[in-house]
This record gives C-alpha cells, sequence and structure tokens, in this order.
C-alpha cells in the first residue's frame, strides 16, 4: 500500500538558484514503494552511510476501569535511532538490504521519577534505553523488518511493511511482541543519508 500523492518539498532542501532544488526532483520522479525507497538509500551507503529514526506506539492491555498510579498505563511510545547503516546479503545473494547495529531506544513507560504522578512522570528515561540490531530487506514492492530485541535472549521479530506514505517518505510496520502488552505495536521508520560519524 503507498499512501500519499505528492513526495515532500520544502526549504529544507535549499536551492539557491530556486525551485525545489536538485533532492527534491530525485524523490519527486520515484520511489513509488517502500523497496525502491529503501533501495535510494542502499545504493549510496558505501559512500553516504544512512541513519535510522524508529517511532512505536502500542496500546496499553489493562482491563477497562483500571486506574490508579500503578492501575492506568497509558499507552506505550518509543524513539530510537542509530547511525552507519551498511548494505548487507540478507538472503538474496546480493547486498540488497541494510543493517543498522545499535539502534538506541528510549520508551515512554520508563521514568526517571515513577513513584510521582503520572502528570509529573519524567518519561523516556535515558539511562534506560534499549538497544535494537535493525535489518532491512526489500520483498517485492515492500521491505521487510528484522529486529533484534535485547530481552528475552535477543529474541528476533519480523514484519512486512504495511504501507510506504509517499508525502512523509516514512515505512509503516504492525510488529507483535515489541512491547510490554500482548497488542501489537505500529512502527513508523524514516531513513536519512547522513554520513559515517563516530566519537573518540
Amino acid at each position: 500500500m503507498v499512501f500519499g500523492t505528492n513526495p515532500p518539498q520544502g526549504p529544507w532542501f535549499p536551492n539557491p538558484g530556486g525551485g525545489p532544488g536538485p533532492i527534491v526532483d530525485v524523490i519527486n520522479q520515484g520511489p513509488s514503494n517502500a523497496s525502491e525507497h529503501l533501495a535510494l538509500f542502499v545504493s549510496p551507503a558505501a559512500q553516504v552511510a544512512p541513519s535510522i529514526t524508529i517511532g512505536t506506539m502500542q496500546r496499553t492491555d489493562m482491563p477497562p476501569g483500571s486506574r490508579g498510579r500503578k492501575g492506568w498505563p497509558p499507552a506505550v511510545a518509543s524513539f530510537g535511532w542509530g547511525i552507519n547503516g551498511v548494505t548487507v546479503d540478507a538472503g538474496s545473494g546480493v547486498r540488497d538490504s541494510l543493517l543498522f547495529e545499535d539502534v538506541k531506544i528510549w520508551r515512554s513507560d520508563r521514568q526517571t521519577n515513577p513513584n510521582d504522578i503520572p502528570p509529573d512522570w519524567q518519561q523516556f528515561a535515558a539511562e534506560q534505553a534499549d538497544h535494537q540490531r535493525i535489518t532491512l530487506s526489500p520483498e517485492g514492492s515492500s521491505v521487510r523488518a528484522a529486529i533484534v530485541l535485547p530481552s528475552p535472549g535477543n529474541r528476533t521479530i519480523t514484519s512486512l511493511s504495511l504501507a510506504y506514505d509517499l508525502s512523509s517518505q516514512l515505512l509503516l510496520f504492525n510488529f507483535l511482541g515489541m512491547g510490554v502488552s500482548s497488542n501489537s505495536s505500529l512502527v513508523l521508520i524514516a531513513f536519512h543519508s547522513t554520513g559515517g560519524f563516530g566519537w573518540v
């Protein structure tokens, strides 16, 4: 499934000569589906390493009427990012997939002050981040995401993309077993040609 009709144009692609600029011109010519979008970042990855940003949402599975500081958990959201993506062969015989070895994930159900009342919670506690290993591979016109979770036992979960949104350039997935409840999680993934970097 592909959403949207007009790929994005805007001031984030400056062009001193006016108009949308060469990067937007390339986007306007495609991609038309999820696998083509992935290919845009696979091809130049050796020269310009891509980064990944991921956001998730999972509703609570507490029964209706649950209240109180411990009885009312809001839906769980997460935000994360990883850098220095590399191309890999995920089984097709060619290096057509992207691997992000260490994607750092912060979750809304991890508070720095859990004993406070919910309106005062400081969520997404920095020191309680997870680390995930994410591989994205083309599968027909879709993309398959494989995520290695840190616990229990480095379990791997996979999902085929539900949709690719042309206007936002985002991939949408539905994962089971990703969060704290038995409900599925919706996952949005964005790529960016960031370039490789690190720290010393």
